[in-house]
């Protein structure tokens, strides 16, 4: 199955708000819009370098790499009905 998401997601070793995150994404994409995603999650502590190269400047950033156009979400991630809002917003290009 391709992924009609791919995700990276910047954060700063800590790993409850982590799985927090990526529970929301899978809950707003699996769950409410019905769509395939890859994601990498990104330690800028172990990798900060990374974080330079993609200019990211606060934690947790989200990066939306596809669909088209690249976005960022950067703050609180662990609401999933903001998730869907902006996430659901994008398919609406090309869907």
């Amino acid at each position: 199955m391709t992924a009609d998401y791919r995700l990276q997601l910047f954060a700063a070793n800590r790993p409850e708000r982590v799985k927090a995150v990526l529970a929301a994404i899978d809950q707003a994409l699996t769950g409410r819009l019905g769509k395939p995603y890859e994601i990498e999650v990104v330690d800028v502590m172990a990798d900060p370098g990374r974080a330079a190269v993609e200019r990211v400047i606060m934690t947790p950033t989200l990066v939306i790499k596809s669909p088209a156009p690249e976005r960022r979400l950067i703050g609180d991630l662990a609401d999933v009905d903001k998730l869907c809002v902006v996430l659901g917003a994008q398919r609406g290009a090309g869907a």
